[in-house]
């Protein structure tokens, strides 16, 4: 990595559900294709039929209801793709296929009939929800709220996935109640038939039946889920909005990082680990005193060098409020655990110009339900070299106490980058952190150490070299840091370890 930033983990399957919760609730606004939804979803009421008949078709329905629950097919074909779904809304998929299938075909909602064969052919990329894929005829078809996981590597591929719907209306057609409208001797209005789109309906309008290239579904990607995150927020915050406060249409909204970093260390063999990274900030404007909304897995006594895998990778969602004048910020909320813990903070922060850099001492006194009261100490120091502002001299000295620990557990870091570009202008920022880099080059090295009674006790030493680079654009980048490290726990042998990381970059409505 190039220098010390708030570098946020997060277990992958909490960031989807997070972002499902703050996006969603905006598909009420999307009226148009609500009510396409309306007569593809609804149950058609059946007509009265005699009762002998319906008796009749008894048995096939009940058979019927319970093969739609389970998706699970074998496919053969030329193809290299993968795809991962909970519902439209969280739906993801790369790659492309032409293959034929055999197996469970899944949900038939609202067609009366899936055979157990066919051809299917797919080429694009969801990415949570946003659906950057080519239609086809043969295309692939799935029911809004099915849950499903499939993988094709060359020439062979399977897929298995659930629908919880179609549970529900199983149990139900025992009693005679058809909740998917989909029992054989149901009468359907026209315009009933299965429905092709794919993805979050909020992300349907404007999509081009064939993409040009990948630049094409990348920019299609990056437009349309800023976008709709963004009506999310707006949503979010109207529903807070006093009488007599004019709504904003779309509210302020901070960059958005959604990550993925790999980790490979030699240590008595080769180790392998995979660390999801998120973090997210939301302004709320229309609130009459002006609170955020953040979720991020920030532990409260976070020293900035933390590694992504020594964080237990807890979401911490609340509010914040800053008092700009007095340079505090405070903030309160739920610590995401098997049994929700509450948290509350309080921080003080302010940068102070020096010639040709900046100071920034941070004090945070914290508590949380389970852990008790804590501090955290950080004072940052940055330094432009040269008259081009392009080399960057760093310092952070950091400390930590909390109830449940004995002692102090202190951080001291030096570091130095070459940054050729910057996402934004270097002069509108004082604490430049690696997300700010667009591209450049940094090495640094950090001390890790624990104070006691007993004294110091030195845990760890790190070197890290980091290169950052765009990949496409300014919003998809790669980050690689090879590093050395030498720690306590390992005798002080030498431990060798590559990350490497693919970052997105979600700008706010407005803000680029």
């Amino acid at each position: 990595m190039l220098f010390h930033g708030n570098h946020i983990a997060a277990r992958s399957s909490r960031t989807i559900a997070v972002i499902f919760l703050l996006a969603s609730p905006v598909v009420r606004g999307a009226s148009s294709d609500d009510e396409s939804r309306k007569v593809a979803v609804s149950p058609s009421a059946p007509a009265e039929p005699v009762s002998a008949g319906r008796w009749a078709w008894y048995l096939p329905n009940r058979l019927l209801d319970l093969t739609d629950i389970v998706r699970l097919r074998v496919k053969a074909g030329p193809g290299l793709s993968a795809g991962l779904r909970a519902t439209d809304y969280l739906s993801f998929y790369g790659g492309r296929h032409h293959v034929a299938y055999v197996g469970l075909p899944g949900p038939r909602y609202p067609e009366r009939w899936s055979a157990p064969y066919g051809w299917e052919q797919d080429r694009g990329l969801i990415f949570f929800g946003v659906d950057a894929t080519d239609s086809f005829d043969r295309g692939p078809r799935y029911a809004h709220s099915e849950i499903d996981a499939g993988i094709h590597l060359l020439f062979l591929g399977a897929e298995m996935g659930i629908d919880p719907i179609e549970i529900g209306d199983f149990f139900a057609g025992l009693f005679m109640v058809d909740v998917r409208g989909d029992d054989l001797e149901t009468i359907r209005p026209d315009g009933s038939g299965r429905d092709d789109r794919r993805g979050s309906p909020l992300f349907r309008d404007g999509k081009p039946g064939v993409f040009r290239d990948l630049g094409h579904r990348l920019d299609y990607v990056q437009t349309n889920f800023t976008w709709g995150l963004a009506q999310g927020a707006g949503w979010l915050d109207a529903r807070f909005a006093e009488d007599d406060v004019d709504v904003i249409e779309f509210a302020p909204q901070s960059r958005l990082r959604l990550g993925v970093y790999g980790e490979v260390e030699e240590d008595d063999g080769f180790q392998f680990a995979i660390d999801p990274d998120f973090s997210w900030e939301i302004a709320l404007p229309n609130l009459e005193r002006r609170w955020s909304l953040f979720i991020n897995a920030e532990d409260s006594d976070e020293l900035p060098g933390i590694d992504p895998e020594d964080r237990e990778g807890s979401l911490f969602v609340g509010v914040s409020r800053a008092a700009k004048e007095f340079h505090l910020r405070s903030s309160a909320g739920v610590k995401t655990k098997w049994v929700p813990e509450a948290f509350g903070r309080l921080e003080w922060r302010r940068a102070m110009d020096t010639k040709d850099g900046s100071v920034m001492p941070k004090i945070r006194g914290f508590w949380e339900s389970d852990d008790g009261f804590g501090l955290l100490s950080v004072v940052m120091g940055r330094k432009w070299i040269g008259a081009s502002d392009g080399v960057l001299l760093y310092s952070t000295t950091a400390g930590t106490w909390t109830e449940d620990k004995e002692g102090v557990t202190v951080e001291q870091t030096i570091g130095l980058a070459w940054l050729l570009r910057m996402i934004e202008d270097p002069n509108t920022i004082r604490d430049v952190s690696r997300e700010d880099v667009g591209k450049g080059w940094g090495i640094r090295a950090s001390t890790f150490a624990f104070a006691d009674g007993d004294g110091t006790h030195v845990s760890r030493h790190r070197i890290t070299l980091g290169h950052r680079r765009p990949l496409y654009r300014d919003w998809i980048h790669l980050d690689v840091g090879p590093e050395l490290e030498w720690s306590n726990d390992n005798d002080w042998d030498t431990v060798p370890r590559l990350r490497v990381g693919i970052e997105t970059l979600f700008w706010g409505i407005g803000q680029g």
